[in-house]
């Protein structure tokens, strides 16, 4: 099994039981759906495809490739591999620590299905990880911060985001409740502090 493959396993593993708002959709949807929207602009973005719906975020995904690459030599296979593990396990950890989703024990199955790739990477991983996982007591402000501070948690909590407004802004305005028009506010914002 690759590695890819192996985080949509312990994604799945992860979020086993758990439910999207609605009470139905599993929430595994979620993080594949974030993996197809950030994979498909990462793949535009390393193809040179000027076709962005958002030129910022193009030019952040560009930025860090450029600065991985510079780092550590990661090829654009690497880097669209990390875009793809970091969106299915964003939320693994926060939503399944109780359940021993550690990040030692993530990394672990991550690298029965790579042994050979290098330490770096599962440390570009692991710090990414840690950047996408809310803690309490934090405020929403200094997690958004702190994401922004990590090229990928950027890019990934950026698309995060995105998927979680399509699934909030479905309703007319009159349909949406008082939590819902928060949730909004509060993504539109943490999306331009992500990007500016």
């Amino acid at each position: 099994m690759d590695i890819v493959s192996k985080s949509l396993e312990v994604a799945t593993a992860a979020h086993e039981g758990q439910f999207r708002r609605d009470g139905k959709t599993p929430y595994i949807t979620h993080p594949m759906a974030v993996r197809d929207l950030a994979l498909a602009e990462a793949f535009n973005t390393m193809n040179a495809r000027w076709n962005s719906v958002n030129p910022a975020i193009f030019k952040k995904i560009y930025d860090a490739y450029i600065y991985l690459n510079k780092l550590q030599n990661v090829s654009r296979v690497e880097f669209l591999e990390l875009i793809e593990i970091l969106s299915f396990l964003h939320d693994g950890n926060e939503d399944a620590e109780h359940k021993g989703f550690t990040f030692e024990f993530i990394i672990s199955e991550l690298k029965k299905a790579a042994p050979n790739k290098s330490v770096f990477f599962f440390k570009i991983i692991e710090e990414s990880l840690k950047a996408l996982t809310y803690r309490e007591p934090e405020s929403y402000l200094d997690y958004i911060l702190r994401a922004k501070a990590n090229p990928l948690a950027l890019i990934v909590k950026y698309f995060d985001i995105v998927h979680n407004l399509s699934t909030r802004t479905g309703a007319t305005s009159k349909e949406m409740s008082r939590t819902d028009k928060i949730a909004i506010d509060k993504y539109i914002l943490a999306q331009y502090i992500l990007l500016n």
